[in-house]
């Protein structure tokens, strides 16, 4: 199913002059479009050939809104070295969905409005599946579900860098239905009453998912995710058996009001509202994640600003203030749950939390060498943030796992 209409020769573009492409074309040549495209009742364009590049030139490439056929708005199976450039997907199961193969760009792209089902194949802006060394950057994510803005799945996913995105109201809702007792608690073995209610299961970036697996050595830096149903970024978004996303950075974003879903739903779904979530377990048993955190601007987010499940992370130098705006569930800015060895209360066994900004934080070993203040996050709920705020380079340069060198940038709001 993934590779329909692949290597059909009579619908390939044999040529990489500028031509009008059709829906569900393969294209094997450098094409730049003529043209919008679609609407579409499939697939929108198939890249069949490895480093060519795929230019929409400004136009757009449109599914026909069937949520029901697991379409994807560029497709690409397999491919290593191709670039996706300068124009507008919308209205497909996914945006663009990176399947296997390495070395794929993504850039200058808007993917919004794409929906998939709740039980579908997809249902992201951007998806990268079982793929490495991949970069989606310079891209606005808008409006996409069920389940993420970006999305990055399977244990073979190695280093791939989502940079300079927006990934904004990634915030699409599902029907499920919950059956209750009389006294409206939920009776799932026994009520044969059943009630319809909203959820949102969207996540902005998303590293890791129960049954996809969770990525690795992906940085994700200096992008602005706000306004997602569930949480700003994740490694890995549920609890499963195993999720484990390692070896990951995440820096210099502005993570803010994130988590809020759909007005009056609950969240019966794992993996809440947090800012940063960092989960990865196996039969409720930490495992390592050895995940930086650093430079992120983490506020006004539903429930904990940075959240930590698992073993061998390092959060440094965040500022996570104001995140606690559940209204009857004590929830804190700076939050770790990992149990020690001998199942005993939460210690930040093995995590390493410094010079952090908080404004509550549990337990006290998250405040270690951190400063603490009060108040609102300083006016940054409400009014649209600054996008293009001023990036300065941190001092130093720091090494990623495996020795790769990455030097951190702190992402500064201007007025």
């Amino acid at each position: 199913m993934l590779l329909a209409g692949f290597g059909d020769a009579a619908s390939a573009v044999e040529t990489d002059r500028r031509v009008n492409v059709s829906c569900g074309q393969t294209i094997t040549q450098n094409t730049t479009l003529l043209g919008d495209v679609g609407p579409c009742p499939g697939d929108g364009i198939i890249i069949g050939a490895d480093g060519i590049i795929l230019n929409l030139n400004g136009h757009k490439v449109v599914g026909a809104s069937d949520d029901s056929n697991n379409s994807v708005g560029v497709r690409l199976p397999g491919r290593t070295g191709t670039t996706v450039l300068n124009g507008t997907v919308s209205n497909f199961a996914a945006g663009v969905a990176i399947l296997g193969g390495s070395g794929n760009k993504v850039a200058d792209l808007v993917a919004r409005d794409n929906i998939g089902q709740e039980f579908g194949d997809f249902g992201d802006g951007i998806t990268i599946m079982s793929s490495q060394d991949n970069t989606v950057i310079h891209s606005v994510i808008r409006h996409n579900g069920p389940f993420d803005g970006i999305g990055v799945f399977g244990e073979t996913s190695t280093g791939n860098r989502i940079s300079k995105n927006r990934v904004v109201d990634n915030n699409t809702n599902f029907v499920l239905i919950i059956p209750k007792d009389f006294m409206g608690r939920p009776d799932f073995a026994n009520c044969p009453c059943r009630i319809e209610r909203q959820f949102s299961d969207d996540v902005g970036i998303n590293l890791g998912f129960t049954g996809g697996g969770g990525s690795n050595r992906t940085i994700v830096s200096n992008n602005v995710v706000r306004d997602s149903g569930k949480s700003g970024i994740t490694a890995c978004s549920e609890k499963g058996n195993p999720c484990v996303s390692s070896d990951n950075v995440i820096i210099g974003n502005l993570v803010v009001h994130n988590g809020f879903g759909i007005p009056g739903q609950d969240f019966l779904i794992g993996g809440g509202g947090n800012g940063i979530r960092i989960v990865g377990f196996l039969e409720e048993v930490a495992l390592p994640g050895r995940n930086f955190v650093s430079n992120n601007r983490v506020v006004d987010n539903y429930e904990e600003g940075i959240f930590v499940y698992s073993l061998q992370n390092r959060i440094i130098d965040n500022y996570a203030v104001g995140n606690d705006l559940t209204i009857d569930v004590p929830i804190t800015d700076l939050r770790d749950i990992t149990q020690d060895s001998g199942g005993g209360i939460p210690d930040c066994d093995a995590n390493i939390w410094r010079r952090n900004t908080y404004g509550t934080a549990m337990p006290s070993c998250t405040t270690i060498g951190g400063r603490q203040i009060a108040g609102p996050s300083q006016g940054v709920s409400g009014a649209e943030p600054r996008a293009a705020a001023s990036v300065s380079s941190g001092a130093g340069e720091f090494r990623l796992p495996g020795g790769l060198p990455f030097t951190p940038q702190r992402r500064l709001l201007t007025s």
